[in-house]
């Protein structure tokens, strides 16, 4: 397998969506956004569906049942459990409600930039510190950032955009240091579909009372990207602010959404089997990157980094024109390709129109 190291970027430059004017087909494949090729799971959709006459009713008094699922799922307590809409959202009012001007949040670099942003639209600061070689998290350097104004320090596993893990114990040392000192938001987005990894979820700290705080989402494994659900796992006392600026808990999930990701809860087989896709279509994608002669950086998620040779804004628009949307982005002078991993199908075609590139 061909691998190029994570290279050391003081900023990522993402390259945004298509606009209507771009590219001369209609766009067909949608590998862009890392989400969940196969859609919802049968019962999913006949949740919705059941739903549907509902939709003029709040739901916030079904919200528990919901809760108690995930806290079960994740063995805490219902009241470590916060139900938002979308990790993006409860990620953003972390922000809001945890930084203000003059604080610092210590983060790695490349990482999922939208908290970043968030954090930096509160007049808080971020003092990022460069990933390592293979793309995992630079704990020491991270824990000697820390200062008296560090509010927090946010961890990525896997990492996006590289796919990258960090090692589980040293990551379960890090947090048992740090977490008396400051609290440590780890967006753990992909970790159900980290297979075979060296890593785990943190989720056991919180039994111990540790000052940590877990992000899953619904968008990712079960599909409903769409939908927007997600959820925090965190002691109760971080969680008491949300709750003070939403009192009525529950008003920002619609009914459709909460009622699928309880079926989705119920339907793990369905779940289970896009996580052993995923990994057949990444040894797959994998094998024809390495004919092709392309460099990449092994993945633990649903997508693959991989480095271009020319610019990222020339690539994505030769392959809009041929109907397939892709994220590009530059880091460290080096051009790059988050492929978001699609169906068997949409992937052959990829590689056809990749190998056509090429060919020019």
């Amino acid at each position: 397998m061909k691998s190029i190291p994570v290279p050391a970027p003081h900023s990522v430059a993402f390259q945004g969506p298509p606009t209507s004017r771009e590219g001369a087909a209609q766009t067909l494949l949608r590998l862009d956004s890392n989400e969940n090729p196969y859609g919802v799971s049968p019962a999913v959709q006949q949740a919705i569906l059941a739903a549907l006459p509902l939709a003029n009713r709040y739901v916030f008094s079904d919200l528990p049942v919901l809760t108690a699922k995930i806290a079960a799922r994740e063995r805490v307590s219902a009241a470590q459990v916060l139900v938002g809409a979308g990790l993006s959202d409860l990620l953003e009012k972390t922000a809001l409600l945890y930084f203000k001007p003059g604080d610092n949040l210590v983060c790695p670099t490349p990482t999922f930039p939208l908290f970043l942003d968030a954090v930096v639209a509160t007049g808080a600061q971020c003092k990022s510190i460069a990933c390592r070689s293979d793309g995992s998290h630079d704990l020491e350097r991270m824990e000697a950032a820390i200062d008296e104004r560090t509010r927090m320090v946010y961890i990525c596993n896997p990492n996006n955009p590289t796919g990258s893990i960090t090692e589980g114990q040293s990551l379960l040392r890090f947090c048992e240091s740090v977490s008396p000192r400051v609290p440590i938001f780890i967006d753990e987005a992909y970790l159900d579909l980290a297979v075979a990894a060296n890593t785990q979820s943190m989720v056991s700290l919180l039994l111990e009372k540790k000052n940590v705080i877990i992000g899953r989402t619904f968008s990712k494994g079960f599909g409903l990207a769409g939908l927007r659900v997600g959820y925090l796992l965190a002691q109760p006392a971080f969680l008491a602010p949300f709750h003070q600026v939403n009192a009525m808990t529950g008003l920002n999930i619609s009914s459709l959404a909460l009622y699928a990701a309880s079926a989705a809860l119920d339907d793990i087989a369905f779940h289970l089997h896009y996580v052993q896709q995923n990994e057949r279509v990444k040894s797959y994608v994998y094998s024809q990157l390495n004919r092709l002669g392309y460099v990449f950086i092994p993945s633990y998620a649903n997508f693959i980094l991989m480095a271009l040779p020319l610019p990222g804004d020339s690539f994505r628009k030769q392959m809009l024109a041929k109907g397939i949307r892709v994220k590009t982005m530059e880091m460290h002078r080096t051009f790059w390709c988050r492929l978001s991993l699609g169906t068997p199908e949409e992937m052959q075609l990829f590689v056809k129109a990749l190998g056509e590139l090429q060919s020019r």
